[in-house]
């Protein structure tokens, strides 16, 4: 990772993080509660995470296999809502990278 300092500013320059929302899909119709899941979202809640993804391990290694998320999402009004992800880099503490899917509450 390198940094700049610019007249006592700095930034932090590190690898971006990756992340995918595995469910539901992009216009979805949802029947509640569903699932938000991939490998933090419209205030929903806090996601569990650490399940098993041996895609995840195999793709980026051993050491990402517990790069899991999932949440059941309930109690929404029927409408159409973004359900925005915010992964979180726990080497800096900040959460960056946010992905979203376009869902429907029938």
């Amino acid at each position: 990772m390198g940094g700049i300092n610019d007249e006592g500013r700095s930034a932090r320059v590190g690898p971006s993080m990756r992340m995918a929302i595995d469910m539901p899909s992009s216009g979805a119709i949802v029947q509640q509660p569903f699932t938000v899941a991939g490998g933090d979202p419209t205030f929903l809640g806090v996601a569990d995470s650490g399940d098993s993804r041996p895609d995840v391990a195999e793709t980026y290694g051993g050491q990402f296999e517990r790069s899991s998320f999932s949440l059941i999402a309930n109690a929404l009004q029927r409408g159409t809502y973004n359900v925005v992800v915010y992964p979180h880099r726990a080497s800096t503490g900040t959460f960056e990278g946010a992905q979203s899917v376009r869902v429907v509450v029938p």
